[in-house]
């Protein structure tokens, strides 16, 4: 990345005049070469990496490896008042709009009477991060209510909630959320492979579409257990919990199960062999839902973020269902 003078005006002339270049004694220290220490800090000091150049004719810089150098990457902390359990993390069904979120919604829903100019708007990415998880403005609009969300915005969400795992409180469990498209286990780490057997979590979150419809499983290593969330009633749903020595006349959410512990045992965690033993639990809810086929996936996207199991009763915010 290169840095050129500015196109607007300064405020002051300078067409035509050049100050001489004036060598400080920190400019004269900096032309001096350093050798490097005879012992060893820890750090790669490439003898073959370029130094940054510095013209002073052009006025160009390359900032990029200035950036590299002032900024080198590491693992940031996040100070204790950000995870204090009196910081709201989670979202609050029932709190009003705030302007912003009206302008964003705004934004996304802008309506169906939208000229052709502005229409190319919707595939403009309005979500993306280092683990190139991103999306659109069309995928966020199947978030309007009547509409089933599209798998990759809950895929987005399960980023958003790893990333405030970072805030949590002292005493809340460590969650790690996992894409739909179940095992891209690295991916769901931030790509840090010393996580990758798991043993630094208490919860893992698979979000699992079924057909068309989306529900939750749940992995629990501290206390070890397997828990299913499904918005539907039992008996309308359309998931069931088959378990059976022969895997191909297993129900999904025991293929799952399958896969998880291949996965666990290869990267030997030692809560496999408990997990192995345990059925996966029905979480009943009060609020699951006879016929509303719909919005599957915002139940799911919000039992992700509220479901800690033991460790906090599991609300929501729905309206309960009388029987």
């Amino acid at each position: 990345m290169k840095v050129d003078a500015p196109s607007i005006s300064l405020g002051m002339t300078q067409e035509g005049l050049e100050k001489p270049v004036i060598e400080t004694p920190v400019d004269a220290a900096r032309k001096k070469s350093l050798e490097g220490p005879s012992f060893s800090l820890g750090m790669t000091q490439d003898e073959s990496e370029a130094p940054i150049t510095d013209d002073k004719k052009s006025g160009k810089w390359d900032v990029d490896k200035i950036e590299a150098r002032r900024n080198p990457t590491r693992l940031k902390v996040v100070s204790r008042d950000c995870k204090s359990p009196f910081v709201q993390q989670e979202v609050v069904i029932k709190n009003r709009y705030t302007s912003e979120e009206k302008a964003i919604w705004k934004l996304i829903f802008g309506g169906d009477n939208e000229k052709k100019e502005t229409q190319r708007v919707v595939w403009d990415k309005v979500f993306e991060t280092v683990s190139e998880e991103k999306t659109e403005i069309f995928f966020l609009r199947t978030l309007e209510p009547g509409k089933r969300v599209y798998g990759n915005i809950i895929d987005c969400w399960a980023t958003v909630l790893n990333d405030e795992e970072r805030l949590r409180s002292a005493g809340s469990p460590h969650r790690l959320f996992c894409g739909h498209c179940i095992f891209m286990m690295l991916q769901a780490v931030g790509g840090m492979k010393q996580l990758q057997d798991l043993k630094n979590f208490d919860l893992v979150f698979f979000p699992i579409l079924e057909g068309n419809h989306f529900y939750v499983i749940v992995f629990e290593f501290k206390n070890p257990a397997i828990y299913l969330l499904d918005n539907m009633h039992h008996g309308v749903s359309p998931v069931t919990c088959k378990d059976d020595n022969d895997y191909h006349k297993n129900s999904t959410p025991y293929k799952v199960k399958h896969f998880m512990m291949l996965y666990l045992r290869q990267w030997k965690n030692p809560k496999v062999e408990r997990l192995l033993m345990e059925n996966i639990q029905l979480v009943q809810l009060e609020w699951a839902t006879t016929d509303n086929v719909t919005d599957c996936g915002i139940f799911t996207m919000r039992h992700m973020e509220m479901f800690m199991e033991s460790y906090k009763k599991f609300e929501c915010g729905f309206k309960k269902v009388e029987s």
